[in-house]
């Protein structure tokens, strides 16, 4: 079994740099767990927000459990994920999900407007 990593890309509203990375301390002490900040910057469509993308890793097991550990994480950030996958034959070819607080998402971390979750699972089964 692999050890999957989850690729997650979070929008807050916040003024400045040092409250995104505030932020992000918020979602690491949230989902206690080793976290890994590739990037945090303005985005680029709407400078309101600071577009964050994080890796965390998953927890090696077969689809369902690694799905499990992918949805309990998701949950610690908010409510209301939009999921595609996990595929066919037991496997997580995909496993995808959105949280967008303009539809019906509810954000458990203070200025968390948009996510995005992605799981890189290598070769899971079940």
């Amino acid at each position: 079994m692999m050890q999957p990593t989850i690729h997650w890309r979070l929008l807050f509203r916040v003024k400045d740099r040092d409250k995104a990375h505030r932020r992000v301390e918020e979602v690491r002490r949230v989902l206690a767990r080793e976290i890994e900040a590739t990037r945090i910057e303005r985005y680029w469509k709407d400078e309101a927000f600071w577009d964050c993308n994080l890796n965390t890793p998953g927890v090696a097991g077969h689809a369902a459990e690694v799905a499990f550990d992918c949805l309990m994480l998701a949950n610690r950030l908010g409510n209301g994920w939009y999921l595609l996958g996990p595929g066919g034959q037991g496997e997580l070819v995909v496993f995808e999900g959105v949280f967008d607080v303009r539809t019906s998402g509810r954000p458990y971390v203070p200025g968390l407007e948009w996510a995005s979750f992605s799981l890189d699972s290598g070769s899971t089964h079940a």
